[in-house]
């Protein structure tokens, strides 16, 4: 993933720990196991209905 220095500090790592990972570290495992074969599938399919209406779980280097 990309990032700016805010991104970075909202989440506690810095840029370098973020830069060109996976977005799935910042996922609860419940999300994160499953999320590339979503990606993977709405990029061969465009299937728009993905994310919509569902709140975005998230977590910083603390897990919290």
């Amino acid at each position: 993933m990309a990032c700016n220095l805010t991104v970075a500090c909202l989440f506690g790592y810095s840029k370098t720990e973020l830069i060109n990972r996976n977005v799935n570290m910042l996922q609860p495992y419940l999300y994160s196991k499953n999320h590339d074969d979503i990606l993977k599938h709405y990029l061969e399919n465009g299937d728009k209905t993905q994310g919509k209406d569902k709140n975005l779980h998230i977590y910083g280097k603390n897990k919290s």
